[in-house]
């Protein structure tokens, strides 16, 4: 694993040549270890690979998204994401993209991106790295580098892929002593105990498993790309495809891209480049998990015998369920045309026009014959249709001047200007049909919406000796109406770089120390809309209209202090940094003030530890051993509001509430838990011996505190390697909300089991009293994330032919977990990417994938 540690800024602000890059915290991926052998998406390019940046997948629907996000992400109104930057412009980054409620899982816009035309992906975690983005960068930055060409021969290369999707997961079995349709006809051992009834036999069927509904799923894609040029021109084009299966139909999605790139160099002084690129995809999704009529839901809430019409599902059989059709076509143009002008070598000019185009058509059909659970009946009962048609636009320019200030020093000061629109139109229709046909109800909506920021930037940079500083401001001007003031960001950072002062001596076991230090302060203005909404709520009877008052951006600040060491002739490198953040205007949920909801009165703060260590570990004639280990921990508190009471961010979480307390982290879970004592001694728990605690407690952080990955590879002989990509993720709490339920309507083992321990007995029985905290438990877990083998194949025939470069891999995803939650899976959410809260409710655990992948270069 390899990370380029540098300074990004806007592309307007790229230090100029003759200084050198700025050492941060900031961490870059190249297209050399882009996501390992099986990573088909940007999301899963990212996880592992910096610290601080989590990755957690939301379910194992093929075409659904991730959670991406850097430093816990908080915030109290809605979650802070990361901006999405490709070549400069400002993109669509939003990570649930879908028009119709399915339930969380959605498609994320951070997947368009095709990893074969990625040369680096920067990764600028917080305020103190991104401040100079402006408005809506306090989530932090992906700035994502697209390949280009270079002076020389025609270069190009291909790769062919194939693989299979499989489930691969365990699925509880429904058990009662009652008739096999589920009900309060069976018998439980804590009702037979107490005497209320007398079991009947013990049946149990796992419709998941003995009807299966899942397939194995395959994949084909396939790309090609080629560079080169002269002095004059340089150039990159390239296109993808790939066509994939869901395990679980129906899930399908296909996605086709391609891309130019052309760099022109008409005179020494300036250079024009022109990017441009086109993706399309379609993706079919079925009933998510909130849909009361899905495979997971029928079928871990179905009954206890195998029958013949609907093998043990509960209200509908496969066929039906998968007759639920949700469908999403997509189309992306991106293009731009930057310059760089230096008609003096102390002066550069830089100027750049992007524009993209989003088009977005979801639509889903629901059946009669699944509205109505009759497999017989023809035609549709709902059809739903959402369009989404978005436009955004980047404009910016600016100049630096570098220059001597004598005596070793130098100094660089950039002004530029940054303008950024954005409009949006969204159409949703609902057609409603009878039993006959008949169209029952129709609903229409349409919305449009447009915003314009205007950015002044500038900054100044001194560097002598290993000695850096560099201080950087941008004022927003924001047009979004009356609604949104204009906000002042700020950064500083100063860097130490011991080894290039005299005082230092490198030897063999450390050979360069830097220290480093930055501040900043960045805005969110993405929770204000949520806080428009309140206009909606009318004045009270006689009074007059109030207006709707001017708002500012929410504004995190964040302090973070470093030190990177080499060491062993550059065989092992580390990092370590400390960060703050802290907010106190955040928007949260507010009682009733005039027509609004919210305010701005909230304060809470995280900190948090990251630590990078790259190491070559054997070197040795044709054998290295790479590895490398990051590790992040973080702890956010809420600090108070107007109030600086308790407040309820929803009112009913699975038993328990996630609340803000000050001096709790934020969005905390809280309930009452229960306690279960065998006080006769005869291994069955009934009502009478449990015990509901009078308040309530703090049961834990809704979202991962701590997160650690390992990536290793060994290559042996020059043409074979081997490379393995562990995760672990921890420090959160996660609600089994598939097994709430199951014990609701009594098919739960632990009902029946009399192997089945106290506890499990106990909450279980609490269920009937809607007492449910037993089921909020530790979601921690260790997963093999990916396991790959590569072989370097012929080296002496594709020389003799011409060839760079053929090779042969084979990689599974997801292969392992090791895990005491007992649920399905405690990384996907119900939630879908929602920030606070992993939930699973019903919700479809990844699955496992093999790949094999042809490489050709020339």
């Amino acid at each position: 694993m390899h990370f380029v540690v540098r300074y990004f800024v806007p592309a307007l602000l790229v230090p100029a040549a003759g200084l050198s890059a700025q050492r941060s915290s900031l961490a870059a991926v190249d297209s050399s270890t882009l996501g390992g052998e099986s990573a088909r998406t940007l999301s899963e390019a990212l996880a592992g690979r910096v610290a601080g940046v989590s990755v957690l997948r939301s379910s194992g629907v093929l075409g659904t998204g991730s959670r991406v996000r850097m430093r816990g992400g908080s915030g109290l109104v809605i979650p802070r994401e990361p901006l999405l930057v490709v070549d400069g412009v400002r993109v669509d980054d939003r990570q649930s993209s879908l028009g119709i409620d399915i339930g969380g899982q959605t498609p994320s816009r951070l997947d368009d991106i095709p990893l074969n035309d990625v040369e680096r992906i920067d990764v600028l975690p917080g305020p103190a790295a991104s401040a100079l983005y402006g408005a809506d960068a306090a989530g932090g930055v992906i700035v994502v580098t697209t390949k280009h060409g270079s002076r020389g021969p025609t270069h190009w290369s291909s790769y062919l892929e194939t693989g299979l999707t499989t489930d691969a997961s365990s699925y509880p079995t429904n058990t009662a002593t009652g008739p096999a349709d589920f009900g309060a006809s069976t018998c439980t051992r804590a009702d037979a105990t107490v005497g209320t009834c007398t079991p009947g036999p013990l049946s149990s069927w796992n419709p998941l498993e003995q009807a299966s509904p899942f397939r194995t799923g395959m994949r084909l894609a396939g790309g090609a790309n080629a560079s080169g040029g002269s002095r004059l021109v340089q150039y990159y084009v390239g296109a993808t495809g790939a066509s994939d299966e869901g395990r679980l139909a129906p899930n399908d999605a296909q996605h086709y891209s391609g891309r130019g790139n052309v760099d022109v160099r008409p005179i020494p002084s300036l250079r024009l480049g022109l990017r441009g690129s086109y993706v399309t995809g379609h993706t079919t999704l079925p009933a998510g998990d909130t849909y009361f009529t899905s495979a997971l839901y029928d079928g871990l809430l179905g009954n206890t015998a195998d029958d013949s019409v609907r093998r043990g599902y509960n209200q509908n059989d496969v066929a039906t369920i998968a007759s639920i059709v949700t469908r999403q076509h997509i189309e992306r143009s991106l293009g731009s045309v930057d310059a760089t002008w230096s008609p003096i070598t102390w002066l550069t000019a830089r100027a750049l026009l992007g524009r993209e185009i989003m088009r977005r058509d979801d639509s889903q059909t629901v059946p009669q014959s699944a509205a109505y659970d009759d497999p017989t009946r023809p035609g549709v009962s709902v059809l739903q249709g959402s369009a989404g048609r978005d436009l955004r636009t980047t404009i910016d320019g600016g100049l630096t001047a570098t220059y001597s200030l004598g005596r070793g020093a130098h100094a660089e000061t950039t002004i530029g200007v940054e303008r950024i629109t954005q409009s949006f139109r969204v159409q949703d229709s609902t057609y409603r049909f009878g039993e006959d046909g008949s169209v029952g109800a129709t609903s229409l909506r349409r919305a449009r919406a447009s915003a314009k920021t205007v950015g002044a930037i500038a900054t100044q940079r001194l560097v002598w000796g290993g000695r850096q500083l560099t201080v950087g401001v941008r004022h927003d001007n924001d047009n979004r109406g009356q609604f949104l003031k204009g906000g002042t960001y700020w950064s500083a950072n100063a860097t130490w770089d011991i080894g290039r002062e005299s005082i230092f001596h490198p030897g063999r076991a450390l050979s360069d120390v830097a220290f480093r230090a930055a501040y900043g302060v960045a805005g969110d203005t993405r929770p204000l809309p949520v806080v428009f909404t309140s206009r909606l709520v009318p004045s009270p009877p006689g009074q007059p209209f109030q207006p709707l008052p001017s708002f500012d951006p929410e504004k995190v600040s964040e302090v973070e202090i470093g030190v990177d060491v080499r060491s062993l002739r550059d065989r092992l490198r580390a990092s370590a940094t400390w960060y703050r953040q802290h907010s106190a205007n955040s928007y949260e949920r507010g009682c009733c003030v005039g027509p609004f909801f919210y305010d701005n009165k909230g304060t809470w703060h995280t900190n948090g530890v990251e630590l990078t260590a790259a190491a070559t570990l054997v070197q040795w004639a044709a054998t290295r051993w790479d590895a490398s280990l990051t590790f992040a921990s973080m702890v956010n508190r809420y600090d108070g509001g107007s109030s600086n009471s308790t407040r309820a961010l929803d009112p009913f979480f699975g038993g328990a509430r996630r609340l803000l307390v000050p001096g709790y982290p934020i969005a905390g879970l809280w309930g009452r838990p229960v306690t279960g004592r065998d006080a006769n001694g005869d291994g069955v728990i009934v009502p009478s011996e449990i015990t509901t605690a009078k308040d309530s407690v703090y049961l834990g952080a809704s979202i991962p505190t701590r997160q650690a990955a390992l990536l290793t590879s060994l290559t042996v002989f020059r043409w074979i390697t081997l490379a393995a990509h562990v995760d672990y993720v921890g420090g959160f709490t996660a609600l089994n909300g598939t097994e709430v339920p199951r014990c609701e309507m009594r098919t739960c083992a632990a009902l029946y089991d009399p192997d089945a321990s106290i506890s499990d007995q106990t909450r279980a029985v609490a269920v009937y009293g809607g007492q449910t905290p037993g089921f909020h438990e530790s979601g921690d877990f260790v997963r093999l994330r990916e396991l790959a083998v590569t072989w370097v194949l012929a080296p002496d025939w594709s020389r003799r032919h011409g060839l760079a470069r053929l090779a042969l891999a084979v990689a599974g995803r997801n292969l392992l977990m090791s895990t005491g939650y007992s649920g399905l899976d405690p990384e996907v959410n119900e939630l879908g990417q929602s920030t606070f809260g992993t939930t699973e409710y019903f919700t479809l655990p990844l699955a496992r994938t093999m790949l094999v992948r042809l490489d050709v270069h020339h």
